[in-house]
């Protein structure tokens, strides 16, 4: 890994990597050519989220995955413009294309970059001990 100052973590040989976490799961997303963001919220257990809840945090995935795919941090949330169907946003003079990440019923996803993605593969792995 480098770390170089101002900028998130890179591998020296590619490929491009946005990790997320929440209570009980990692995600981790892998782009080829594009330099990408990725962000899960987990949603409460239970009955259900209110819907509102579920917006909210729906549009913080795809703020907080537009600001890693700049390499950039939270404090820069208020600088990002997204649209209202989160399908695009724009932060720092740049326009990102945002796509929802399906996962289990508990948990949001998005997925940020600059540059076009041609295929999204979702893998998911269960632990034997989680």
């Amino acid at each position: 890994l480098r770390f170089i100052a101002g900028a998130k973590p890179r591998l020296a040989a590619g490929p491009h990597f946005s990790l997320s976490h929440g209570l009980t799961r990692v995600g981790v997303a892998l782009g080829v050519s594009a330099d990408i963001g990725f962000d899960l919220e987990e949603l409460r257990a239970g009955e259900g989220t209110p819907r509102a809840e579920v917006a909210r945090l729906a549009r913080w995935t795809a703020t907080e995955a537009v600001l890693k795919a700049a390499g950039r941090g939270l404090r820069d949330a208020r600088a990002v413009r997204l649209d209202d169907d989160l399908a695009s946003g724009r932060f720092d003079g740049r326009d990102y294309g945002i796509w929802p990440v399906h996962l289990r019923e508990t948990a949001l996803a998005h997925l940020a970059a600059a540059e076009p993605i041609g295929r999204i593969e979702i893998v998911e792995v269960v632990l034997p001990w989680g």
